[in-house]
């Protein structure tokens, strides 16, 4: 019986780790800006998508890369393309302007990913039209070297400034901007015309403000930077108004605990009280006192005061990913 228990351990073990090692895929070695080593473009395919990419790649000084494999094993198609992108360092090692792209054919996905000095003209909503809008559409089809094409056009155009149309940013950014700054203007004339209840508007006028942000302005990148401020305005103006009522609260406390009480002779004293020393009359500190006669009150006042590798790049700009 142990010796079947044994037996069977051991199958278990072998069979683990040979699936283990079976899906752990190497980073292929760059053989060029357009590696395949499944060899899943023919030669033909293989050397126009590489004459298109060099040739750009000379003029704007970028450098483009293109890795076609089979599949990413374990890996998602993101953790995969980052490995790539730092073990080939594509892009120039002070800029950064390295772009990958990524194809699992078998797996049915594809990613863009992004250096970091190239994050301002490919962003991520960018990179991802020209994933559903340019390449998917030709790998339905089963055009492979086509949709590779159509995604590295798109790509060189938006490095040369002419990219087309429909992978522009929308122009409803400019309308979200107008439709954000109009909501704060009703918020400011609210507050400004009922004064006497200012605080409990600016701190409840920011929440639903937060969510029609969320809802009609979801898909633009900037919003985010106008959504955090306005979703913790409340808790920006409660929390040192807490802290400060519970400080004022300390030191009317403190205060109270050492005032000294006063005699209940001087409360009640409200006449005139003759001094035999002066023999003259004066009144109490709690009495009204012209100011002509404050000379002789009992008190007085105070006052206070191309190679094998790339040029060095790292990722790090974000990108897309896509599947179909």
């Amino acid at each position: 019986m142990s010796s079947v228990y044994r037996f069977v351990l051991i199958l278990f073990f072998t069979g683990f780790i040979s699936f283990v090692q079976a899906e752990q895929i190497e980073v292929p070695v760059m053989t060029g800006h357009v590696t395949d080593p499944a060899e899943l473009l023919t030669p033909y395919e293989h050397d126009l998508l590489r004459g298109l990419i060099e040739d750009n790649n000379k003029n704007t000084g970028t450098e483009v890369g293109v890795l076609v494999i089979p599949s990413t094993g374990d890996d998602t198609i993101e953790q995969f393309a980052t490995k790539v992108f730092d073990e080939w360092k594509l892009g120039d090692v002070k800029r950064n302007d390295g772009v990958l792209l990524l194809v699992a054919w078998q797996d049915r996905k594809v990613r863009i990913e992004v250096g970091y000095g190239l994050e301002g003209v490919i962003t991520d909503a960018i990179a991802g039209r020209i994933i559903r809008n340019e390449i998917i559409p030709q790998f339905k089809q089963g055009s492979l070297s086509n949709g590779i094409k159509s995604g590295v056009e798109s790509i060189n155009g938006l490095i040369n400034h002419q990219a087309s149309p429909e992978l522009q940013e929308p122009p409803e950014v400019q309308t979200g901007t107008w439709w954000i700054l109009l909501l704060w203007v009703f918020v400011v004339i609210g507050i400004t015309k009922f004064k006497k209840s200012w605080l409990p508007q600016l701190v409840f006028y920011p929440i639903p403000l937060s969510f029609i942000m969320m809802y009609f302005c979801r898909d633009f990148p900037f919003v985010i930077y106008l959504l955090i401020p306005t979703a913790l305005t409340p808790f920006i103006i409660l929390i040192p108004l807490a802290f400060l009522s519970l400080i004022s609260s300390i030191i009317s406390f403190i205060t109270y605990r050492n005032e000294e009480p006063q005699p209940s002779s001087l409360k009640k004293n409200k006449y005139p009280t003759y001094d035999p020393r002066t023999r003259k009359h004066s009144r109490s500190r709690y009495s009204h006192s012209s100011p002509s006669s404050s000379s002789y009150s009992s008190t007085s006042s105070s006052s206070n005061g191309g190679s094998s590798r790339g040029g060095g790049g790292s990722s790090g700009g974000g990108g897309a990913s896509g599947s179909w």
